[in-house]
């Protein structure tokens, strides 16, 4: 078992500004702070996943940020009850040391200032996203949970797969390239309906050795490719070695795949 990754100041930050300045709406829960341009907490913790994960898949990161929130909102009044002992009298859970370094550095500074420093770590790209990505992202987070195991190093595989479901490059990534699978053709929503409308997996084209350990833009144009789930196997099917697109488009039998199209029959109801 993995221990649990340790939340930065940083992070912890970001959830005093969403508990000190969640949007409250009568008689209904509060809303995300209106700086992050949306009505979705879902999208709202997913805004600061790209420059916070620290490693963590975005439903952990989500869960995380979203308990340290918990945690301050049992000590501000942000209408919501956090974090609290498991007592009678249900006093607030004692803060961290991080957290009562944030609540020291920030209880007397203005809203805009606090925003002004945690600004930087928002993506706010994310706020126009369709609710779905983070759907599709859960899913394949939930079905393939391998993905995120570490390999080659600790390296490809890991950083690759949050790569591949950071909320805005996969939203990008579809919208530029389509949702048909980029090596055979196939196409969710012509096969499945609605049910499979708009959906695809995104795949990491940039080998993760490439200049060294040094930070670099990931462009949804250039580094990323959609893909059916097929194909994305086949492109990992081995641990050593990742294939390019060509490699294997040059693998596929196009006339067995069309041959096995005819003679594919709907079952019998």
């Amino acid at each position: 078992m993995t221990s649990p990754v340790r939340r930065s100041k940083e992070m912890v930050t970001v959830a005093y500004f969403l508990a000190r300045y969640g949007d409250p709406v009568p008689g209904a829960p509060a809303r995300p702070p209106r700086e992050l341009l949306t009505a979705s907490w879902g999208l709202a913790y997913a805004i600061f996943y790209r420059a916070l994960h620290t490693g963590r898949s975005l439903v952990a990161f989500r869960n995380s940020l979203k308990n340290a929130r918990d945690v301050f909102d049992a000590h501000l009044p942000s209408g919501r009850v956090g974090w609290r002992q498991p007592s009678e009298a249900r006093p607030p859970v004692l803060l961290p040391s991080t957290y009562r370094e944030v609540i020291s550095d920030w209880s007397d500074q203005t809203r805009d200032a606090l925003w002004a420093f945690i600004s930087r770590y928002a993506d706010l790209t994310v706020a126009t996203i369709p609710q779905a990505t983070l759907t599709d992202i859960e899913a394949l987070e939930s079905a393939d949970a391998d993905r995120d195991t570490k390999t080659e190093g600790g390296r490809r595989v890991y950083v690759s797969g949050r790569i591949e479901r950071d909320p805005s490059l996969r939203a990008a990534a579809l919208r530029i390239h389509g949702t048909a699978c980029s090596i055979c053709g196939f196409d969710y929503g012509l096969v499945y309906g609605d049910w499979g409308a708009g959906f695809a997996e995104v795949h990491h084209l940039v080998a993760l050795g490439t200049g060294g350990n040094t930070e670099r833009e990931t462009s949804p144009v250039t580094d990323l490719a959609v893909v059916c789930s097929n194909c994305h196997r086949m492109l990992h099917r081995k641990r050593e070695r990742v294939l390019t697109l060509d490699e294997l488009r040059e693998l596929v039998d196009w006339d067995g795949l069309l041959n096995w199209a005819a003679r594919a029959r709907r079952p019998e109801i």
